[in-house]
């Protein structure tokens, strides 16, 4: 291979390297969102709401796919806590648990189950929304989006490698191959982006409250956005998309070049035997 191509392998191989490690990183951390939820009424003074001018209490929280972490005010000072992702797969549901008693949990989510029943007969959208509730088929797609963005990354990795260190005698080990498996990183780090960006738009940005803290008074629509770990993932994307781009520029063709050398390989060994 020629040194420039060679090199320009090498630098996919970066490229491939950061979009693994981001979308490894946007499954470990937990800033997929952020919120700063307020308390519109004040469950300290309720003279004071009288003429609309109760005090409003903050809270900050800050979650990932799978758990979170949040800090409410109730005017008594913050209340830090974790929460951890709850689904019904046969309700098409989940929702965010305070609570880390495996009981309390178990009996939340009958609960939830019990409240989607009632919606599904005299219920709206809105309600499972205004719930705490989510939809739980965006949820683990994105997920299963994301695990295969990293299978397909770490494919595409290991033939980068192989390029730069050997001589593939096979059209999908060679560029053409990188090619495929980049295009397919980044196809599906892209969907994953997508799906989350439904699923938030969807529900999420509505409201992240369970209802119980709804019926108190927090508020978190339009006080709800995008953190950094899914920016991760879009910078995932833009690396396996640039390690193609790259692929183009440096002239690698669609079709293996060592389809000769490797003709001559075999010729040699059928002249020695």
């Amino acid at each position: 291979m020629e040194p420039k191509k060679k090199n320009a392998m090498a630098v996919t191989l970066v490229f491939g390297i950061l979009g693994v490690s981001l979308l490894i990183a946007s499954f470990a951390t937990d800033h997929w969102v952020k919120s700063s939820p307020v308390l519109k009424r004040s469950t300290q003074s309720p003279a004071n709401e009288t003429d609309g001018s109760a005090t409003k209490y903050t809270g900050n929280i800050t979650f990932g796919l799978f758990r979170g972490y949040r800090v409410l005010d109730y005017g008594i000072g913050p209340r830090p806590q974790d929460i951890n992702v709850v689904c019904s797969g046969s309700d098409g549901v989940c929702a965010w648990s305070n609570s880390s008693d495996p009981a309390k949990r178990a009996d939340y989510m009958k609960r939830i189950v019990k409240f989607v029943d009632n919606v599904k007969t005299n219920g709206t959208v809105k309600d499972l929304i205004d719930y705490g509730l989510f939809n739980f088929g965006l949820w683990v797609s994105t997920i299963v989006m994301l695990a295969l963005g990293i299978v397909w990354g770490l494919v595409s990795l290991g033939f980068t490698a192989f390029n730069v260190v050997g001589k593939p005698i096979e059209t999908i080990t060679g560029p053409a191959g990188l090619y495929l498996w980049n295009g397919l990183a980044g196809t599906f780090s892209l969907l994953g982006a997508l799906l989350y960006v439904g699923l938030f738009t969807k529900d999420l940005a509505t409201n992240v409250l369970p209802k119980d803290d709804v019926d108190i008074g927090w508020d978190s629509n339009d006080r709800t956005q995008l953190d950094y770990s899914f920016f991760f993932v879009v910078g995932a994307v833009l690396s396996f998309f640039v390690s193609n781009i790259i692929l183009v520029v440096s002239g690698q063709k669609l079709s293996c070049s060592y389809n000769r050398a490797a003709e001559k390989e075999l010729d040699n060994g059928m002249i020695l035997y």
